[in-house]
């Protein structure tokens, strides 16, 4: 938005002033070019290497914020059927604002891992059914200098077969689904015989409802996603800055990723809004990308590029 200047009495600027600020707050503003950014990039943590469907509220102009560390708005439920409930949520955190989207399932949802032959546009990724279904962006990846190409950094196991082995460079946490249903263990403890899906990524987040995330050393700030498994449910998390997306028709697009959450501060708004047991950090910032499907409603999160791969969930039959 260009700036304008005009010249006035000092009194008639002062309530002008007033007016633009009263006028502005709350309201999102896009960058109007993101910055190039890395892929995938490290951050600091743990790391040791027949319902309701269809209510969608406008978020109020002036939020009422509570709770700590991160105060957050009440939740906004945006789809609830199937078995599959979207949420949106306003967070706050120190200066910063922004927004959040959960998609929560069962336990025993369905779970698999849709991988492509490198990076590729989340939409690719997705199915392409009416559901219901949801996605979320997956783990991280690295350039191959001499193939000029993209590759896992860590475990991947998509239908059982395992596409990527479980690496040290890959992160701290794998996150699978097996025979018991899904799980996020410490990379060290991973010993799953026969997993349907897995995924490694950097870093975990929540462990068995603690964080185990330093606040002292993870203090980059980032858009950001995760994959929870709760004590009784399965969550999708996306938080956003409020400068970083753009409203649309069907949810957002993120137009930046730099702003954003500290590492340490998206695990405790996952401890405060979930009923989270374990939760692991996926590749966010660039990367972060959330999608759903069911029937004739539509949730889209685009990122500002595309990702390697991509966790789906479908509510029990």
């Amino acid at each position: 938005m260009p700036s304008i200047h005009v010249k006035t009495h000092p009194g008639a600027r002062a309530f002008a002033l007033l007016v633009c600020g009263v006028f502005l707050f709350g309201c999102e503003r896009p960058q109007a070019s993101p910055p190039e950014l890395r892929p995938s990039a490290r951050d600091g943590g743990e790391n040791d290497a027949g319902g309701r469907a269809g209510r969608d509220v406008e978020a109020p102009s002036q939020p009422a914020f509570h709770g700590t560390p991160v105060a957050v708005t009440k939740v906004q439920v945006l789809h609830d059927t199937s078995g599959l409930r979207v949420e949106r949520q306003q967070w706050k955190f120190g200066a910063t604002q922004g927004a959040a989207w959960r998609v929560r399932l069962p336990l025993d949802a369905g779970v698999s891992l849709s991988s492509g032959n490198g990076v590729m546009g989340f939409q690719r990724l997705v199915p392409t059914g009416d559901g219901p279904w949801a996605a979320i962006n997956g783990g991280f990846y690295e350039l191959i200098p001499k193939r000029r190409a993209y590759r896992p950094m860590g475990l991947v196991v998509s239908e059982g077969k395992r596409l990527s082995k479980l690496t040290g460079r890959g992160g701290s946490g794998v996150f699978y689904v097996d025979g018991d249903g899904p799980a996020i263990v410490k990379r060290s403890a991973y010993g799953a015989q026969h997993p349907r899906v897995a995924l490694q990524s950097i870093d975990r987040l929540v462990a068995d409802g603690k964080s185990v995330v330093s606040r002292q050393h993870a203090t980059q700030t980032a858009a950001r996603s995760a994959v929870v498994v709760g004590r009784s449910h399965l969550w999708f998390v996306v938080a956003v800055d409020a400068r970083d997306f753009i409203g649309i028709a069907q949810g957002a697009r993120l137009t930046t990723t730099s702003h954003g959450l500290s590492l340490w501060a998206f695990a405790e708004y996952l401890r405060a809004t979930t009923d989270v047991r374990d939760a692991l950090n996926l590749d966010g910032g660039v990367s972060t990308q959330m999608a759903v499907q069911d029937g004739s409603y539509a949730l889209r999160i685009d990122g500002v590029r595309g990702t390697i791969n991509a966790l789906v969930a479908r509510p029990p039959d």
